[in-house]
Order: structure tokens, then C-alpha cells, then sequence
């Protein structure tokens, strides 16, 4: 089991590293399409400012987009670095009792599934309780399965500071006739996340307390115990 540890430690890491990469390419290419405007400024090559900017507005959401996903595998990587043989008997236990609760459960999961999504599984209980807190600013919210899922205003944000920085300062710096077309847009997307974000995470919610669980993850695996 420690062996399988160490391979999906490895294996984080290397999604790390990844999506560092991504996000110093992403970075390069929004400088890449700032330059190549301040080519076309003055040549006969038609240019839209507002296309330039939602083009680098949707730059802005790969970027907030491998950023969170920078976080979560710094996060699941560390729960496999400092974890414990308490801390996974415990994670084990609260999976165990999550899956009770699904339709597709049956006695033998746990003792079928192979090592690599064991230790998987344990990182993944740990950064659940890690997002707590993020879930209070709205970042996180709880999904119909009781998963953490990634807010999409975030990401809504993300594109509409790419739009607004990029238009007023650089592409329609000199043209304020588009200005109101790009503050609703902007203002849009965001909040067409909004009620997205709003209604998944009320769904999740509503499933989440209708069920028969206690509140307490670790009174769960105490009672677990008590009946495996």
C-alpha cells in the first residue's frame, strides 16, 4: 500500500507540473495577442477590439481555470505526504458510509477496488474537508454526491476581467463606442454563472440534508464501526 502512495504522489506531482506549464503558456499567449494588435494597428487588416478582447477574456478563464486545478492537486498531494494509518482508516470508514447510501453500493467496494484508487480515495476524503472554508466564500460548493465542485463565477469573473482589462487599456482604449456592449457581456456571464452556481449548489444542498446521515463525518465512522 505505501508503494501505491508513493506512485500517485508521483503521479500529482506530474499534474502539477503540467498545469504550471499551461499557465505560464496561457500567460505568454494573452502577450502574444496584445503585440500582434499593436501589429495591426494601422495596417489595412480589418480588427474587431471587442473579438480581441473576448478572445483574451476566454485566455483569462484557462488561466483562473489550471490555477484551481494547481490548487486541488497541491491539496491531494499533501494529503498523501503528511497522511497516517488513523487518517486512512478513518477516510476509508467515511467513504464506506457514503457509499451506503447510493444505489450502486454493494459489500465488497472497498476490497475489489485496487490500491491506486484507495490511496486516491483517501486523498480525496482529506481535501473535502480541506474546502471547507472555500465553500464559505463561495468558491466550493457541495454537489448532488456530496463532492466539492468548482464555482463557475469564478471562472466568470476570470473571463470578464480579461474583457475589461484588455478593451479599456488596450485594444478599445481609443473607442468608448463598444464600452456598453462590453460591460454587459461581461456582466452577463457573470451573472448567468450566478444562477448556475445558485441552483447546483441548492440541488446539492437539498440532497445532501435529505439524507439520513449524521452531521458529524466522524460520529459516521464510529457508528460504521460499530456495524462492520
Amino acid at each position: 500500500m505505501e508503494s501505491c502512495f508513493g506512485d500517485v504522489l508521483q503521479f500529482y506531482g506530474v499534474e502539477l507540473q503540467s498545469h504550471a506549464g499551461q499557465i505560464l503558456g496561457l500567460s505568454i499567449l494573452v502577450f502574444a495577442v496584445i503585440q500582434a494588435w499593436g501589429q495591426l494597428i494601422g495596417s489595412k487588416v480589418p480588427s474587431n477590439p471587442v473579438l480581441f478582447s473576448i478572445f483574451v477574456g476566454a485566455l483569462g478563464v484557462g488561466i483562473a481555470h489550471q490555477i484551481i486545478r494547481l490548487f486541488q492537486y497541491g491539496k491531494l498531494a499533501s494529503s498523501i505526504l503528511y497522511s497516517s494509518a488513523s487518517t486512512f482508516r478513518v477516510d476509508k470508514v467515511n467513504f464506506q458510509w457514503k457509499q451506503r447510501q447510493l444505489e450502486s453500493w454493494y459489500p465488497n467496494y472497498w476490497r475489489e477496488v485496487s490500491n491506486f484508487l484507495k490511496a486516491s480515495i483517501h486523498a480525496g476524503e482529506k481535501f473535502e474537508r480541506d474546502v471547507r472554508r472555500y465553500r464559505k466564500l463561495g468558491i466550493y460548493y457541495v454537489t448532488v454526491k456530496s463532492g466539492s465542485a468548482r464555482a463557475w463565477w469564478v471562472l466568470a469573473s476570470a473571463f470578464a476581467a480579461g474583457l475589461f482589462l484588455s478593451y479599456f487599456y488596450v485594444f478599445g482604449a481609443s473607442d468608448s463606442s463598444a464600452w456598453p456592449t462590453v460591460v454587459d457581456l461581461g456582466l452577463g456571464a457573470i451573472e448567468l454563472a450566478v444562477i448556475v452556481d445558485l441552483y447546483r449548489g441548492f440541488k446539492g444542498w437539498q440532497m445532501w440534508h435529505a439524507r439520513t446521515l449524521p452531521k458529524s463525518t466522524d460520529l459516521a465512522a464510529i457508528e460504521l464501526a460499530k456495524a462492520s
